[in-house]
């Protein structure tokens, strides 16, 4: 009804039923406590019902009996106004455990898409659905006539890390550049882990030119990247390939290797550079 109650946020700590673990149902706000998240009036009654399964709190439901329907159950006698409260609580609290079952369902169903898509040790996208997106990306700026940048990142000397360090090591390496590259690109970009130490990111609709100044700003962020592992700090370099569509291949297989062919060269001189595709 038109209720007052307002408030669409609070802590945890502010719910009887939360912190509890169990309904908390106000009939008459002037002999029960109300939870501390409630601005209701005195005539008001609510129920806060939390929202379990397996033992695992989830959320909590919340019913606020309005003014209106307060004053209507004021007229009648007390156990019939108990009568309807508790009615409405058993009714509430079969709707809170069914939808528990179903956000739990959500959940899991949401984790097993993220596992399916996702490579677990950086974060990035697993190779599987970069070749889903990257055609996807290619067949669209085919048809509106647009880019679609490459890059390739190889990253320096990773056999060094676990050879000295171990996998461990490689690793946490692997997991602080895929934690670094999510934070910097744009959320339309796709970046995946291709392969071992090797990532692609596709930038779609952006030029040369800017996917060359996105793969700099890039590396140098890598560069400055300190990877601490046993009290140690490391630094880290990579070396970047740079190509584009339609410019340097047409295919899926054509960019990538015009990006992975660039990524050598810049290896071949070096290290720790940017080189586009000829």
């Amino acid at each position: 009804g038109d209720s007052s109650y307002k408030r669409l946020e609070f802590d945890q700590q502010q719910c009887w039923a939360v912190r509890r673990g169990k309904v908390h149902a106000v009939l008459d706000s002037q002999n029960t406590p109300i939870c501390p998240h409630l601005r209701i009036a005195t005539d008001e009654s609510s129920l806060c019902v939390p929202m379990t399964t397996h033992g695992q709190l989830i959320g909590m439901m919340h019913l606020l009996i309005c003014s209106e329907e307060a004053k209507h159950l004021k007229k009648t006698k007390p156990k019939e106004q108990t009568q309807f409260f508790e009615t409405k609580q058993r009714l509430f609290e079969s709707i809170a455990d069914r939808y528990a079952m179903s956000l739990t369902d959500l959940r899991l169903r949401e984790t097993l898409r993220v596992q399916a898509i996702r490579d677990p040790l950086t974060g990035l996208y697993n190779r599987r659905h970069m070749e889903v997106s990257f055609q996807r990306e290619i067949s669209r700026a085919r048809r509106h006539k647009q880019f679609l940048g490459v890059i390739m990142i190889d990253i320096d000397h990773f056999n060094v890390f676990n050879d000295t360090y171990g996998h461990e090591m490689g690793d946490k390496v692997l997991s602080e550049i895929g934690k670094f590259i999510l934070e910097n690109i744009r959320d339309e970009d796709i970046a995946c882990r291709y392969g071992g130490e090797e990532i692609i990111i596709i930038l779609p609709g952006a030029s040369l030119q800017n996917t060359e100044r996105r793969a700099e700003q890039l590396r140098q962020g890598i560069e400055s990247l300190a990877v601490k592992m046993y009290d140690e700090e490391h630094t880290v370099t990579a070396s970047l390939g740079v190509a584009l569509f339609p410019e340097h291949g047409t295919t899926i297989k054509g960019v990538i290797r015009a990006a992975d062919s660039a990524m050598y060269r810049a290896k071949e001189k070096g290290r720790n550079k940017v080189f586009v595709a000829a």
